[in-house]
């Protein structure tokens, strides 16, 4: 399709497939998918109890589940379970301050939250000490490595080949340090938390992970499988950062939909979901759910009135920041 001659000019935020045939990482996603289709119906009750099994998988929710589990909680008002949740938040590298957000306004009156309040510098000191501070810092100054070269894209008519070489040594290095400070999860690296009060669905390394598969990295599938298998890396987004995938795109504030590659892809429940997700998020989320809608982004670029676009992609629903 006449699509794939503009890849160069997109910003990757994509969707795809890599598999792994572990039990409980498969486990998990289905209990999480559950979760958040009840979410969507509005069956916070139930979502709860899904979550609660998804946890039992392993004794483990990635620090997005649990977010997404506390504002089911709060919507029913158990704020014995939500100062739970928080404390886990909290033990991910989640601040105070995160939850001066509005979401978490009637949850602040509870005398719950007085009790947080008199304890969460002791919480943040233990995950503090539970951080691999070898493991931060050196992913620290690989990402800055690595994005100093690629703003240099464009740069003096630079392009992507002039900096792969660079590319490929940081992605050597990123590979041995997984190898020996094992892989990045949230506990040893704390979560990444965007303007104080959102939480991002990635990484504070995923740069590092999509390079990596930009470099053609051969050490890159083995560990992150690994880390699939081990509930330390979401499958989803690994599939993600290691894919292109044009179905869902943004365009400054619409979100289209390319029907010829959602109607005959060949994961069409995953579509419909993602498609779900971002019809909700974008429409229906007041209570403000963390879903993952990876989306691919082109900007204010114009595309909209080429006729190419217009042949290819459908308006799907207006985009809300």
């Amino acid at each position: 399709m006449r699509i794939f001659k503009y890849l160069s000019l997109f910003l990757f935020v994509g969707t795809s497939t890599a598999q792994t045939s572990d039990s409980k990482a498969v486990q998990y996603e289905n209990m999480i998918y559950q979760a958040e289709l009840l979410i969507m119906e509005r069956d916070y009750p139930e979502a709860i109890k899904v979550y609660n099994k998804a946890y039992q998988i392993n004794n483990y929710l990635f620090a997005v589940d649990i977010e997404n589990a506390l504002m089911a909680n709060i919507q029913i008002k158990d704020w014995k379970k939500s100062v739970l949740l928080v404390e886990k938040l909290m033990m991910k590298g989640v601040e105070i301050t995160f939850f001066n957000s509005h979401r978490f306004k009637e949850l602040r009156k509870t005398k719950e939250w007085e009790k947080v309040l008199k304890k969460h510098k002791k919480i943040r000191s233990e995950f503090q000490k539970g951080l691999n501070q070898v493991l931060v810092d050196s992913l620290i100054i690989l990402k800055e490595i690595d994005q100093l070269q690629y703003c240099e894209i464009g740069v003096d008519n630079k392009v992507f080949n002039d900096v792969i070489t660079t590319t490929i040594q940081v992605d050597s290095l990123f590979i041995n340090l997984l190898k020996s400070q094992g892989f990045p999860t949230e506990e040893k690296t704390g979560v990444e938390v965007i303007n104080d009060t959102i939480l991002s669905y990635s990484p504070k390394f995923s740069v590092l992970l999509r390079h990596s598969y930009q470099a053609n990295s051969n050490n890159l599938k083995p560990v992150c499988d690994e880390a699939i298998k081990n509930l330390s890396l979401k499958r989803d987004l690994y599939d993600d950062l290691t894919n292109d995938n044009f179905s869902f795109v943004l365009v400054g504030d619409k979100v289209y939909e390319n029907i010829t590659l959602t109607t005959y892809g060949s994961k069409k429940e995953k579509t419909n979901y993602l498609r779900k997700k971002i019809i909700f998020k974008n429409t229906n989320n007041k209570v403000g759910f963390n879903f993952y809608t990876p989306l691919a982004a082109i900007g204010d670029s114009g595309f909209e009135n080429e006729e190419w676009f217009k042949a290819d992609y459908t308006f799907l629903v207006k985009y809300k920041k």
